[in-house]
């Protein structure tokens, strides 16, 4: 992972505080801490009198708050950076430590000396098999994890999982000749239906999280940084060799794709992600957006976490082909989105050619049959059906609007009715929340919708 540049205009007064943000990891344990910069940040908000050492709490203060903090803080910082702990002979046996990664020597808590200089040169190893022989000294230790594992649990809304795609889009400039050589425009943007979500969904200021990977690629970079702006949580996100996937696609003058090929990525990172930190995500998530195509082995760990902690599933598809194969799965998700084609292939009928009505009919018998309990199928300018197993049905009329581009509509329709269903509304009020984003994304080129806020759509947030 690149560098994290220390913050504009903001200065420590610590030791090393100028260069630590060198030190960068992409550890989940304690979320959002990724350089000492953040740790420090964070423990401001702990350090008190009953983690200071107890021959030093008559000098602890909220003004010298790092006073008798050390030891436990590097070790803490061991624990989340790697490096060594190295300490500073104050006499009558005691040391103060510090932290050594990589070259980079940066202390904490530096500041209970009040400018004295202290000398980080050619001072001994410190072991915490011995400092923690010291009883008093490792609960202290525990305590303070404790203390900044509670501060880092923070509300990660609603947890998108799936794939990240660079999509490369063709334009004609002049009339589309189809088997022929056509001149035009050629677009590079970051796609993938998961990562259209996420942002759709962080596009309503919403503040989900995104858990993928990404290859080491100057281009994924890109894409953290900017998920990064629009505040998506991307704690677990993990680089891999072939973690990025590729979109190329053609267009013609109307806006639609006649054309395309995709790379798939290896997602098989994802399921190391869930058999490690999967417990604290779907214990703090609001509900889960899925691709349902996705490797069996990770699905079947997401619907065991779900239903463990009693999180809705909705299930988008970006290959109907391969979701096929996971009707099981399919059954047990609160609401599966597709487009027309896509549930023909699933009920293995034509729909293309049914009325909006028709199809309502159609989708609302099939879903009972299948023991699916609710779907929404997406037919472009004629609207949505959806329907509830054993419950209502209708359809949603699509709005009117200027069609510049198409990609990324349908993912932005799935997001907006996942925030519907997560927050307190109706399927159909649902399906008009997905309308709305569906039809900001088509009047313009990018893959995901302008900024609206949780008010325009009467969201229930936090009831």
């Amino acid at each position: 992972m690149d560098q994290t540049p220390v913050r504009p205009g903001q200065k420590y007064a610590f030791y090393g505080w100028e260069t630590c943000s060198s030190v960068y990891t992409d550890q989940a344990h304690y979320p959002g801490i990724h350089t000492p910069l953040d740790l420090y940040d964070a423990l401001k908000k702990i350090w008190c009198a009953q983690t200071c050492t107890p021959r030093l709490r008559g000098e602890w203060s909220p003004e010298n708050i790092t006073c008798g903090q050390c030891s436990i803080t590097a070790f803490l910082a061991q624990d989340i950076f790697g490096g060594e702990v190295y300490g500073i002979d104050r006499g009558g046996g005691h040391f103060h430590e510090y932290n050594v990664v990589n070259g980079c020597v940066f202390d904490l808590t530096s500041e209970q000396f009040h400018g004295e200089a202290l000398s980080y040169e050619d001072n001994p190893r410190q072991y915490r098999e011995v400092d923690f022989q010291r009883e008093e000294k490792r609960l202290r230790y525990e305590d303070l994890k404790r203390r900044l594992r509670e501060a880092t649990q923070k509300h990660i809304g609603i947890v998108v999982l799936g794939a990240v795609f660079v999509d490369i889009k063709g334009y004609p400039i002049s009339q589309y000749i189809e088997g022929g050589r056509n001149a035009g425009r050629v677009l590079q943007v970051h796609g993938g239906v998961s990562r259209n979500v996420v942002e759709d969904i962080a596009n309503v200021e919403l503040a989900p999280t995104f858990l993928t990977v990404v290859d080491r690629s100057g281009i994924s970079t890109d894409v953290i940084d900017k998920l990064r702006r629009h505040r998506i949580n991307t704690d677990y996100i993990r680089r891999t060799e072939d973690g990025l996937g590729t979109w190329l696609a053609l267009f013609d003058n109307n806006g639609d794709v006649v054309g395309s090929i995709s790379k798939r990525p290896d997602l098989s990172e994802i399921g190391d992600i869930l058999d490690e930190y999967g417990e604290e995500i779907f214990s703090r998530a609001d509900s889960i957006a899925v691709e349902i195509d996705m490797e069996p082995e990770i699905l079947k760990k997401v619907f065991t976490l779900a239903e463990k902690y009693r999180k809705e599933i909705y299930a988008v598809v970006s290959n109907m082909s391969i979701a096929m194969e996971r009707r099981d799965l399919i059954k047990k998700t609160g609401c599966l989105v597709c487009n027309v084609q896509e549930a023909g292939i699933l009920f293995s009928e034509d729909y293309e050619d049914l009325a909006p009505e028709k199809l309502r009919e159609v989708v609302a018998r099939r879903i009972e049959q299948a023991q699916i309990p609710r779907m929404i199928v997406t037919m472009g300018e004629h609207g949505a059906v959806y329907a509830e197993n054993g419950g209502e049905s209708g359809m949603v009329p699509a709005q009117k609007t200027e069609v510049i581009d198409t990609t990324g509509a349908g993912d932005a329709f799935f997001a907006g009715a996942a925030i519907g269903l997560t927050y307190g509304r109706t399927l159909r009020e649902a399906c008009g929340i997905g309308t709305r984003l569906a039809a900001s994304v088509i009047a313009t080129k990018e893959n995901v919708c302008p900024r609206f806020l949780p008010e325009e759509f009467d969201l229930k947030i936090g009831n």
